[in-house]
């Protein structure tokens, strides 16, 4: 596949005045309408900025040169080179326009290449539904080898988790991790965000795809049971007070961190889901934990000393009575801030019930947990069962 021409790239200091002059006439029905803040060009072979006459001209010949390259690829039945060429916004059109004339195992190649880089949205439902009930061979080809050793190594049934904004709740992708369906509800300002709860058996999974780190599971919607809204948590007044003086002094931005308020969430329910298969487990201690265990943190990446800060935060709350604890569930508290990070396992019933609950949410970076890092047996059993 030749590529004759860059995508053009405005030379520091060039003025812009955003026109239409110097574009293929082809590309002008595909321009924003005047209005848009910062007007495009959404042609299936350009996606670009509007610029100048001198740029424009250069867009054009990208343009041309991508739809020569396009119709050779399809002249000469090489259409994996055909739907690569279109940009990206178009690919999946373009595979389902030729997806009669391919080769099985390379449609569902392309599927998952492109799936993973754009996503079917809802314009494709149909198209994929229908996919996906077809007798088309080679289905596996949709992952890579580890891919496939990771389906393998997965629980029947397992729990799956969707991320929507109201009206998307039916939809092919879903994740093995409820923070990462947290994030994407929350993706869009304005939205009605929640998230789903299904259950699903390994026959009926199609797919999983790792590569965002998004843990992606690809199931046809209608095949999954017990599908649930999850609910906000219900807290006593004590962990309500307990999250609110945490919040106020996390100083981190809370809408965009991977150690806020969302996480402790996700760690406090995972303690909820855990706690009653944790013999000598104190629940409390365990849900304070996953309210204050990175408090601390100062900044996103590698901060070894937050542990330490969390420790010092809950021992002035302690001090203040706003615990409610004993010394012997304080000492557990310190203990299982003090060391979470460490990477560490233990044989305490609480401090490992901490532990665990915090490295199961290790799915929200897109991190599996390893079972040999999780201290409790519960985990270990209920690891994507949650």
């Amino acid at each position: 596949m030749t590529q004759l021409f860059q995508p053009p790239i405005c030379p520091a200091g060039e003025h812009i005045d955003p026109t239409t002059d110097g574009l293929h006439p082809d590309l002008l029905p595909y321009v924003d309408p005047p209005g848009h803040l910062a007007r495009r060009v959404r042609h299936p072979f350009y996606w670009g900025p509007l610029l100048n006459a001198r740029l424009n001209r250069e867009a054009s010949r990208w343009y041309l040169a991508a739809r020569a390259d396009a119709e050779m690829a399809a002249t000469e039945g090489r259409w994996a080179d055909h739907v690569r060429r279109h940009e990206e916004a178009f690919r999946l059109e373009a595979l389902f326009r030729v997806a009669d004339r391919m080769a099985d195992r390379d449609l569902w190649r392309l599927l998952a290449e492109n799936w993973t880089s754009y996503g079917p949205g809802k314009h494709w439902r149909s198209e994929v539904d229908a996919l996906f009930a077809s007798d088309r061979s080679g289905r596996e080809a949709m992952m890579g080898d580890g891919e496939r050793a990771f389906l393998a190594s997965l629980p029947d049934p397992l729990t799956l988790y969707r991320g929507h904004q109201g009206a998307n709740r039916r939809g092919h992708s879903w994740t093995l991790g409820y923070g990462i369906a947290r994030w994407f509800s929350h993706r869009h300002r304005g939205s009605r965000p929640g998230v789903l709860r299904a259950t699903a058996a390994k026959a009926d999974v199609i797919a999983v795809l790792l590569g965002r780190r998004e843990l992606e599971v690809v199931v046809v919607p209608e095949r999954l049971e017990d599908v649930r809204p999850v609910r906000p948590l219900r807290r006593p007044a004590w962990a309500t007070a307990v999250l609110a003086e945490a919040t106020a002094a996390f100083r981190l931005a809370r809408d965009v961190t991977d150690h806020g308020p969302r996480h402790w969430e996700a760690v406090e329910r995972y303690v909820l889901a855990l706690a009653d298969h944790v013999a000598g487990a104190d629940a409390k201690v365990a849900r304070l934990f996953a309210l204050l265990h990175d408090v601390g943190r100062a900044k996103e990446g590698d901060d070894p000393d937050h542990g330490r800060r969390a420790v010092d935060f809950a021992e002035d709350l302690y001090r203040q009575g706003k615990l409610g604890l004993s010394r012997r569930q304080m000492d557990a508290l310190v203990a299982a801030c003090a060391g979470h990070a460490d990477g560490g396992v233990t044989a305490d019933p609480t401090v490992g019930l901490c532990w665990d609950a915090d490295r199961l949410d290790l799915m929200r970076l897109g991190i599996v947990p390893d079972p040999a890092l999780l201290s409790t047996e519960a985990a270990k059993d209920r690891l994507f069962r949650i």
